[in-house]
Parts: structure tokens; sequence; C-alpha cells
């Protein structure tokens, strides 16, 4: 026999779920990529002008989200203590963390940020990145050798799934 208070708690609980996400809102964003706002040769005084520049092109073609992009070959573009900083930021710390200034000049702007990371996808062998610290989670060919362009951590393993 079905317990009514049961349904009827069940039922309650999920009823703010549905109103969660309205049709009515629209979705409009645009990817940035690492390289459209960050350079190993620029200061971090011209990373937040681009920054910055980046969120009035979006907010100016009435866009109501940014996808930015943070990580990527392994690598990252905000304070981590998982992996290095990325290839674009010269492999160090840029005086800034990209990424939390993004959040902020986003939302000044009324955009929501989405952090890009680029999951699997591990190239970088610079010391301290997935596939220089562990060898082992590299995705392997039929004959059981490692990939060396394209490198990827399987999802498959364990660790990786914990990792990620």
């Amino acid at each position: 026999m079905i317990n009514i208070k049961k349904v009827l708690l069940v039922f309650s609980l999920t009823l703010p779920f549905l109103k969660a996400n309205p049709s009515d809102r629209e979705f409009r964003a645009s990817w940035v990529i690492t390289w459209e706002y960050i350079g190993s040769s620029q200061s971090s005084d011209e990373i937040m002008i681009r920054i910055d520049e980046i969120m009035d092109n979006h907010a100016d073609a009435n866009m109501t989200a940014v996808l930015f992009q943070v990580r990527q070959s392994g690598t990252v573009y905000y304070e981590s203590s998982y992996e290095p900083w990325g290839y674009y930021a010269g492999y160090g710390n840029p005086g800034i963390d990209p990424l939390e200034y993004a959040v902020n000049a986003a939302h000044e702007r009324g955009l929501e940020l989405h952090a890009w990371f680029n999951v699997f996808q591990t190239s970088s062998m610079h010391e301290g990145a997935p596939a220089e610290v562990h060898p082992e989670w590299i995705c392997r060919d039929q004959s059981g050798n490692p990939m060396t362009s394209h490198r990827s951590v399987s999802p498959g393993l364990e660790d990786v799934r914990q990792y990620t």
C-alpha cells in the first residue's frame, strides 16, 4: 500500500527543483580559450585589461555567460596546489589569479562565468603536470604503448577519476 505521507514528502522536496531552471531564461555564451587572455610576455596589468575587454565584449553582445578556459594540457591558469601554471603563463605565476579576476569581472557586468576544464587531455610534460608525475595514467594503444602526442589520462583508472 502506498504511504501518502511519503509521496507528499517526496513531491514537496522535488517541487523547488522543478522551478530551479526556468525555461524562459536564455543562456547566451561563448568560449574564451586561454591564449585569448594570457601570454607569457604580458604583465598582470595587461592580463587584467584583456580580461576586462573580453567581459565588456560579452556584456555589449548581450551574452549571459562566459565559458572561460582555465585548464588545458594538464596545466592550469589559476592558483592550484595540484598542477603547474600553464604554457601561456610561462609556467609561472603571472602575478594575479586570472580565474579569480575573471569571475569578479564577469559578475560586475552581470555575467555568469563557467570555468572550462579540459579534463583528461594532458599533453604537457612540464614538471608537476599529470603526464609527468603519473606516466602510468596515460592512455595506451592496443600493444600497451603509452600515447606520446595528444596525451590523455585514462578515465578508466580509478586513480584518474579520483584525481579529476
